[in-house]
C-alpha cells in the first residue's frame, strides 16, 4: 500500500466531505489487513478541509521556505579548506564552529 496514494485519496474523500469514519470504513474493505491504521487516517483527514491547499511534499515545493538543507558554496569550501590546512589536529566540532561563525 502507498502512503502517497492513500494520502491523496483520503484528501479527494475529505474534499466531497466524506467522514474520517467512512474513508477508514472503505479503505478497510478494499486493502484488509494491510489498511493503515484508523489513526493514522483520521489525522490525515484532520490536516485537511475543503479550503486546505492539497498534500505536498517540501522537497518538490519550489515555493517552500526556510532554511536550506545544504549550503555548499565555493566560499563555505575555501573556508572550511582554510581552517583544514592552519591546523590539521583541528576536531571536526571546531570547524563547524569556527564555519558558523565565518558565514
Amino acid at each position: 500500500m502507498d502512503r502517497k496514494c492513500v494520502q491523496f485519496y483520503v484528501e479527494i474523500r475529505v474534499k466531497l466531505k466524506e467522514s474520517p469514519s467512512q474513508i477508514y470504513n472503505d479503505l478497510l474493505t478494499v486493502y484488509g489487513r494491510e489498511c493503515l491504521s484508523r489513526s493514522t487516517i483520521f489525522r490525515y483527514a484532520s490536516g485537511l478541509s475543503v479550503s486546505n491547499p492539497p498534500l505536498a511534499s517540501p522537497s518538490l515545493d519550489p515555493t517552500s521556505h526556510g532554511r536550506p538543507k545544504n549550503v555548499a558554496t565555493m566560499e563555505n569550501i575555501a573556508l572550511v579548506d582554510n581552517l583544514i590546512k592552519s591546523d590539521r589536529q583541528m576536531a571536526h566540532t571546531k570547524i563547524g564552529s569556527y564555519a558558523i561563525e565565518g558565514f
